[in-house]
């Protein structure tokens, strides 16, 4: 596979979204995460609990010294206070509290924010919302001097994966999915296939 270098990417792009293959994704996660834990790196999380994220980085030897996480999931579950290195949001559906609460954090200085993920967040909002959302992130993302990282799931590759799956992010999702990715090229320097890049490295 020819190795996405994502710290090398930031160098010439101020943000990035990575379409991830679903059956890629935790393995994509752990490689291009560990690329940026050397420095200082906010990661948004509408797709693990912050313990489950927690765990899953540290199992795979990912060094979280120098992150602050940001928890949309588990308030929905339970009753929960912020940590020093964690703040949670009450639901994925508020996104101004969201927002506020990024803006927040990126005050303290940060080289990176990690978003993950576009399509956990599309369904729980309406396309336009995420999209007036996002942009208005790479706005502050542009203000704050600190390169993006977005995450979603390769929405090509989805029919092939499983039913619970197909559950999770059905067919309305990914036609959002696919709108936002195609409009989102106005505003977010590079668009990362990871699947494309798989398949063109087979034939090199």
């Amino acid at each position: 596979m020819n190795e996405l270098m994502l710290s090398e990417e930031l160098i010439n792009n101020h943000t990035v979204l990575i379409l991830v293959p679903n059956i890629d994704y935790n393995d994509i996660i752990i490689k291009t995460t560990r690329q940026l834990s050397d420095k200082k790196t906010c990661y948004v999380t509408l797709n693990k609990t912050y313990d489950a994220l927690k765990e899953h980085l540290r199992l795979n030897n990912v060094d979280i010294n120098n992150m602050f996480f940001i928890d949309g999931i588990t308030k929905n579950v339970k009753n929960v206070e912020n940590m020093n290195n964690c703040f949670f949001i009450s639901s994925p559906i508020m996104l101004p509290e969201l927002s506020k609460t990024i803006s927040k954090i990126l005050d303290d200085g940060f080289s990176y924010l990690v978003f993950d993920s576009i399509t956990n967040l599309l369904s729980y909002q309406e396309e336009s919302s995420v999209e007036y959302f996002l942009q208005n992130l790479v706005a502050l993302l542009m203000e704050k001097k600190c390169r993006g990282v977005f995450y979603a799931v390769n929405r090509s590759m989805l029919d092939e994966t499983t039913h619970q799956t197909q559950i999770r992010y059905p067919d309305p999702s990914l036609k959002k999915q696919s709108q936002l990715v195609d409009r989102s090229k106005m505003f977010i320097d590079k668009i990362i296939d990871v699947e494309r890049k798989k398949q063109q490295s087979t034939y090199v």
